[in-house]
């Protein structure tokens, strides 16, 4: 009887440290922007290596971290960017969102890279590249969007702005 009743107070007491440290680690994300082009880090099993990069002026939305890196959501995990790539954002600008992409849910498709592949904010050639996708690594598809001329360009993700690959 005693020890189910000493069981039962170490279950609450170790729920409740739990959610205390899960409220201290609730940062809300901040809207930083771009100051250079820069190199995006991600966990790959055992090892941080580069996914990619984002042009200089693209406003993403970002959680301070310990180190001298932001966090942030990207594909299906986390992304690193260096603190000092981004500041404040500039203006009166706003990440646009018009067709509520950031809310849709992943498919169960993924993209797979074979070479360094730009990113861009429309299925447009003539749009201009906002990032690059590194090669040999898997990202989620939104949708699948066809341009004017009827080529196929596949909507993804990093849960801040949505992007566009061919």
């Amino acid at each position: 009887m005693f020890a189910r009743i000493f069981a039962l107070l170490l279950l609450l007491t170790s729920l409740s440290a739990s959610a205390s440290l899960l409220s201290q680690q609730g940062v809300p994300a901040r809207y930083m922007q771009t100051t250079e082009d820069a190199v995006i880090w991600a966990q790959i099993g055992n090892e941080v290596v580069s996914v990619g990069n984002i042009r200089a002026g693209q406003i993403i939305a970002v959680v301070p971290t310990a180190a001298d890196y932001y966090e942030f959501s990207f594909g299906f995990g986390t992304g690193f960017i260096d603190k000092g790539h981004l500041q404040p954002v500039q203006g009166k600008q706003r990440v646009e969102d018009s067709l509520g992409d950031l809310h849709k849910p992943l498919s169960n498709q993924n993209l797979l890279t074979w070479k360094d592949t730009p990113v861009y904010d429309a299925p447009s050639s003539g749009s201009a590249p906002f990032g690059t996708l590194a090669d040999n690594l898997r990202y989620p598809i939104i949708s699948k969007l066809k341009d004017r001329l009827n080529q196929t360009w596949f909507q993804n993700s990093h849960r801040q702005s949505p992007g566009v690959g061919q």
